[in-house]
């Protein structure tokens, strides 16, 4: 049987490329979204207090087969393969595809080409981002966004060591279904220290 964490569907609906594969009432061809939130939660249920499965983080991308017209959209993460319910807060329709991604553990985004100014926002490593243009120590992206340079990196360039990436999150707090500095578990961990080093790796312990 197909595993429900990364096969898109469901009794009443499916996902179009599974015709004849599973049984679903109907079959839908997906819309292509990415996060545009520093951290978007993907849960089991349409509900803000039900199960975290994972975390998919800003510029990845997301296709949506079904939206519940309570705020909440069911689809399939594009990087692992992983489905469930994401916020319709946390999703925008794709504009320019990320060039940069973020190796810092955490870097804030500023307004303005200063770090005294109050950051709008703060993007957690493996964010990914389309930057426009330079400004001396900062990048800018398309939204406007000020980053720190040092703190980005192409989106194709790799970490040397997967083991030193994870020994960055030594002393966060263990989150089930987290992938940042703020919360992570064990396989997010994992997840989140390959992909750095340019290997693809699964969500889960036991796919892994």
């Amino acid at each position: 049987m197909d595993d429900p964490r990364l096969t898109p569907a469901r009794p009443d609906l499916a996902a179009k490329y599974l015709d004849g594969k599973v049984k679903a009432a109907r079959f839908v061809t997906g819309e292509e979204f990415e996060v545009k939130t520093a951290i978007a939660p993907l849960r089991e249920a349409p509900f803000a207090d039900a199960t975290l499965l994972t975390q998919a983080l800003k510029g990845e991308q997301v296709t949506i087969y079904d939206h519940n017209g309570e705020g909440w959209a069911w689809g399939q993460l594009n990087i692992d393969g992983y489905v469930g319910w994401l916020p319709e807060s946390a999703l925008a329709r794709p504009t320019a595809a990320p060039t940069h991604k973020v190796t810092a553990l955490r870097t804030f985004a500023f307004p303005g080409p200063s770090i005294k100014l109050p950051p709008l926002d703060a993007f957690p490593m493996g964010a990914r981002v389309a930057i426009a243009r330079e400004d001396g120590m900062f990048a800018v992206t398309r939204e406007g966004h000020f980053l720190p340079r040092q703190h980005l990196a192409l989106l194709d360039t790799n970490a040397s060591d997967f083991v030193d990436i994870a020994g960055r999150f030594i002393g966060t707090p263990y989150l089930w279904g987290g992938k940042s500095n703020l919360g992570i578990d064990c396989s997010g961990l994992v997840q989140i220290s390959l992909e750095a080093a340019g290997t693809g790796c699964p969500r889960d312990s036991d796919m892994q």
